[in-house]
């Protein structure tokens, strides 16, 4: 089973109070939601094994409302069935809100070779204790034992005690599986290794003959197992996509990087377009790394992307970004200013990494992503390896 240290997606946090669960000493105490903790507890360890499912949180500042992104395989066990139930369930000391409806939950099925199967949610139940969600798809999914079930909510508080918390996730009642998410008392890096699952990457464009999800392969990559999909040369550019994970308010990274490693099958035929994008619901920024030779070559190439004003370009005009990128938009853009860029990273609505760099066929690869909060007004750092 692989260790929990390989597969820490950190929520920042304070101090606080982790009720009900073993291995936990020391007493805090609260008044209304403006008091603060009276004793500094221990950090807080979970004493059960974790399984294979990946939870990350977006946000994790305590006390506030979140969203979650939850990966789980599905088995041979679920092979031929109907997707009818799922069930997420959350330790006593975080919350769920108990006015979530379907507009809070996005449930994607699918996996390499085949299409992506959209879930439409019609039923979404909180339980009285509001730690368990229950969700009922309104519309047939029939899932196979190589899917993947990506499940992505809002609406949860988390615990305000740092420490690894179990989150456990139920499919059709037959199969159950358990994920771990740490509360630090720092905002630390956001990391995505990808050594046991997708951690809810996806792709956008001309890829994977139609299907979101990318492969995941073990033992080439830059740390150990990474991401690969396939472009399908039909004249757009393809994204990865980042999980929820690594969007929301990510005001306490200026300054910092976003760290990853990119490979691709050829370096002929290059051209030239966004290579990485960020964007809130009505402005988008885009970082550029440079000429061809910039790009990362048949052998992984490791960038360092700071997270300032200065390092980007803004949209000229207003509005998101498309569900399918285009290579026009550095022709459309001017210098990022301080406003723009810090109103961006307070809402981070999607964050697009490009994958596709050869006018014609190709694979792509991505390995390490990474957020690194950075103290605020830091020099730039160069790009590229």
């Amino acid at each position: 089973m692989t260790p929990v240290t390989r597969r820490r997606l950190l929520a920042a946090a304070s101090t606080m109070v982790a009720t009900g669960l073993a291995g936990c000493e020391g007493n805090v105490e609260f008044g209304d939601n403006n008091s603060t903790a009276t004793t500094q507890p221990p950090p807080h360890t979970i004493t059960e094994p974790v399984g294979d499912a990946t939870v990350l949180p977006s946000l994790g500042v305590p006390l506030l409302t979140d969203a979650y992104t939850i990966t789980v395989r599905a088995t041979q066990t679920l092979d031929g069935q109907e997707l009818d139930e799922l069930v997420i369930t959350f330790p006593e000391t975080f919350s769920l809100s108990g006015s979530l409806t379907y507009d809070d939950v996005a449930v994607r099925v699918g996996g390499p070779g085949s299409p992506t199967r959209q879930a439409n949610i019609n039923d979404v139940r909180v339980g009285s204790d509001g730690t368990t969600l229950t969700l009922s798809p309104g519309s047939s999914v029939t899932l196979t034992a190589t899917d993947t079930i990506v499940v992505e909510f809002r609406g949860v508080s988390a615990p305000v005690r740092t420490g690894e918390y179990l989150v456990g996730v139920e499919v059709n009642g037959a199969v159950s599986d358990s994920g771990a998410v740490t509360i630090a008392s720092d905002f630390t890096p956001r990391e995505s290794t990808f050594e046991t699952t997708t951690e809810g990457w996806t792709v956008v464009g001309d890829v994977q003959d139609g299907s979101v999800f990318p492969d995941r392969k073990s033992g080439d990559g830059d740390t150990g197992s990474y991401l690969s999909a396939e472009d399908d040369t039909t004249g757009d550019v393809w994204y990865w996509v980042a999980p929820r994970s690594f969007r929301g308010s990510k005001s306490p990274y200026i300054g910092g990087t976003l760290s990853f490693s990119l490979r691709q099958s050829t370096t002929e035929d290059q051209f030239d377009a966004a290579d990485v994008v960020l964007a809130s619901d009505e402005q988008v920024l885009y970082h550029d790394f440079g000429d061809e030779t910039a790009h990362p070559g048949t052998d992984w190439t490791r960038y360092d992307v700071p997270l300032t004003p200065d390092a980007w370009l803004q949209e000229t005009e207003a509005g998101g970004v498309s569900d399918v990128p285009d290579d026009g938009r550095l022709d459309r853009s001017e210098p990022a200013d301080r406003e723009t860029f810090e109103s961006v990273l307070g809402s981070v609505e999607t964050l697009h990494i490009r994958g596709e760099y050869v006018d014609g066929s190709d694979v792509g690869d991505i390995d390490s992503v990474a957020l690194t909060p950075g103290p605020g007004d830091e020099e730039p750092t160069e790009t590229g390896s």
